[in-house]
């Protein structure tokens, strides 16, 4: 069992009370003539009620603590080129990767 279920002392009362579960006689409960057994552990678990916050905040409306982020100005560049530059590109590319399927898309 991970530990972020329980400790090993809540593991070990439920495996205990498990087992006294499936170890248990019971009482016999005539209901309709079906035969219902009364189950009762001798050590049933406690729960304690938490009403309190486990962690007071220093804030305590979504205001104070989210806030946007503005987008940063985006820079447009734009690039010419000749088509002997993209030839030259292009053969070297070529040669770079091993292959002749680098296409050039001109208008």
């Amino acid at each position: 069992m991970n530990h972020s279920v329980g400790d090993g002392s809540s593991f070990w009362h439920f495996f205990n009370s498990l087992s006294e579960i499936f170890n248990s006689q019971g009482e016999t409960i005539d209901n309709n003539n079906n035969n219902n057994y009364l189950l009762c552990l001798k050590n049933p678990p406690i729960f304690r009620q938490v009403f309190s916050p486990l962690y007071s905040l220093p804030f305590s409306e979504p205001d104070e603590f989210i806030s946007g982020t503005k987008s940063p100005v985006l820079k447009e560049r734009m690039f010419h080129f000749s088509s002997e530059t993209m030839r030259s590109l292009k053969s070297k590319a070529n040669q770079d990767c091993g292959t002749t399927k680098i296409f050039l898309f001109s208008r």
